[in-house]
């Protein structure tokens, strides 16, 4: 019981920072592009339930309005790539296997979304108060919002495989297959 309580504390402080870390990113990538397009920054906020940043001014150019949108949910997906490609299967820290898991596959698996709202968007459902709608809002007016979806499924793809090949994956199953194989859950048994 011991293996199974110290398994759930440490899923749920790695959600947690997976969140935390999630959220920062998210913020950072409109920030990014805001700073880029020269507007002052006024707000950043990284409170889970009311996260948000604001700006003034700035120089947008069509490309820049509808990168703020989307960098929101590019930045934490990137840096999730980066960080697969640096992971260490050999460690075998519980902590370390949990969050490495948490980190890259819900980074991708968030992208989902971007995949089903051009199909929404078509069928005139349309949340203007979110990125993706505002992002496909402007693309429409150039191209087919379906390339959206084209474009989204890759990018969970790759996610998942980078997820899978360098063994992110097996070695969550195997924190996993350890809990159960405990002396104290085999004697539960």
């Amino acid at each position: 019981m011991e293996h199974r309580v110290k398994l759930i504390f440490t899923m749920i402080s790695a959600m947690c920072l997976e969140l935390l870390i999630y959220v920062i990113l998210h913020e950072g990538g409109h920030t990014i592009v805001a700073l880029i397009a020269g507007a002052r920054i006024t707000e950043f906020n990284i409170l889970v339930n009311n996260a948000h940043m604001a700006y003034e001014g700035g120089n947008f150019t069509p490309f820049l309005n509808m990168w703020i949108d989307a960098n929101g949910a590019l930045l934490p997906l990137l840096v999730s790539y980066i960080y697969a490609l640096f992971y260490k299967k050999n460690i075998r820290n519980r902590f370390y296997r949990i969050f490495s898991f948490l980190f890259c596959f819900v980074n991708a698996m968030q992208l989902m979304v971007w995949v089903i709202t051009p199909f929404l968007y078509i069928n005139g459902i349309k949340d203007m108060s979110d990125d993706s709608f505002k992002f496909i809002d402007k693309f429409n007016y150039y191209h087919n919002p379906l390339i959206i979806s084209l474009v989204s499924a890759v990018l969970v793809g790759t996610g998942i495989f980078l997820v899978i090949k360098r063994g992110i994956f097996n070695s969550f199953i195997e924190v996993i297959k350890d809990v159960r194989k405990s002396p104290e859950s085999q004697k539960k048994d």
